[in-house]
């Protein structure tokens, strides 16, 4: 069995997936069973909220435009089309 912690350069994990990681550009990113690290990350969220919730609004307007490039209804048409062709034709 692959070792889950050992992951490909790009941060892919095992099945090839980015598994969200693409979206954790500001370091929220937790591992999967790290309960220690999301309490950390948790508390740490909530401490910069209490302190300045207009980081927030910037990191939300961000995340909104990432998706709206990266996810794009052109795109999701494309990766559908994409399997469905690899799925018929193998």
């Amino acid at each position: 069995m692959a070792d889950k912690n050992v992951r490909p350069p790009d941060g892919r994990n095992e099945t090839g997936s980015l598994a969200g990681r693409e979206y954790w550009h500001n370091g929220l990113a937790i591992a999967s069973g790290d309960i220690i690290g999301f309490v950390k990350t948790a508390r740490r969220v909530l401490e910069e909220y209490a302190n300045s919730s207009s980081a927030f609004e910037e990191m939300t307007t961000k995340a909104a435009a990432f998706v709206a490039e990266n996810y794009s209804p052109e795109r999701e048409r494309e990766s559908i089309v994409s399997a469905w062709g690899k799925i018929l034709n193998a």
